[in-house]
């Protein structure tokens, strides 16, 4: 299965680079790579966060196959999540779901609904964490290409 992952184009990052930031799926002491079935919603991921700043910063798009198939990709069930799931800031209600599956190494890859998307749309399009402490990472997890690029933001008067 291939995934998409943007990350800032500094020396020493890679596609497989994880960090301690948070996000909706995870706290700080627990690092995650987040990535996407599609390059748009990584992009439409990362412009809501940070907004018009990424612009005038160089990115990487990485394509990644992580061998698993879609079929077989463990997910989050949309009628088990929190009432509050999407809300923005994130909640710590789904930090705690993530921050167990991180913490259990349940498995190498979590499929989880993007907050920016109606949850109709989460058989098509959706972000999948994988976890770089589970044993399987460097084995199952593999780039196969990148693309350097800048954002290239319209300006809204």
């Amino acid at each position: 299965m291939i995934v998409y992952r943007i990350y800032e184009d500094l020396p020493n990052r890679t596609a497989k680079s994880y960090g301690r930031a948070q996000g909706r799926w995870n706290d700080s002491i627990y690092p995650v790579i987040y990535t996407s079935s599609v390059p748009s919603l990584c992009m439409m991921e990362l412009y809501s966060i940070h907004g018009p700043r990424i612009g005038t910063k160089n990115f990487v798009i990485a394509m990644l196959n992580i061998q698993i198939d879609e079929p077989n990709l463990p997910y989050i069930e949309s009628n088990t999540l929190p009432t509050n799931w999407n809300a923005i800031p994130s909640q710590y209600t789904t930090q705690s779901i993530g921050n167990q599956w991180l913490n259990n190494l349940e498995s190498l890859f979590l499929k989880v609904p993007s907050a920016r998307l109606p949850m109709e749309v989460y058989n098509i399009e959706y972000n999948v964490l994988i976890n770089p402490f589970h044993p399987n990472f460097h084995i199952k997890v593999k780039p196969i290409k990148e693309y350097r690029f800048k954002f290239n933001l319209n300006q809204f008067d």
